[in-house]
């Protein structure tokens, strides 16, 4: 089986949230894509690598993103031999530029 992550999106409504809080609890969130948010001490999409991993049909990971978030999709990777890192190409919501 081959697992298919979808993290191309740009967490607009999380970002704008997190830059208009005041109190500076959230800063630690500026600029990080939703799959890369810190759950209970991992990252969300770790937890769910962890589960899949448990699997023995799994034999390939797939994660698609955007090259905004694409270097720190890449860095966190680097635990998992098993996934596959793939931008999408795009940099931005509004305009869908493709490099």
């Amino acid at each position: 089986m081959k697992v298919l992550f979808l993290a191309a999106g740009y967490g607009t409504r999380l970002e704008r949230d997190v830059l208009a809080d005041q109190s500076g609890r959230y800063d630690h969130l500026r600029g990080v894509p939703k799959p890369l948010v810190p759950v209970g001490g991992h990252r969300l999409i770790s937890h769910w690598m962890n589960i899949l991993m448990k699997l023995d049909t799994v034999e390939q990971f797939y994660l698609v993103t955007n090259q905004k978030y694409l270097a720190q999709f890449e860095a966190w990777a680097q635990a998992w031999p098993k996934l596959q890192i793939v931008s999408d190409g795009t940099t931005d919501n509004e305009r869908y530029t493709v490099l």
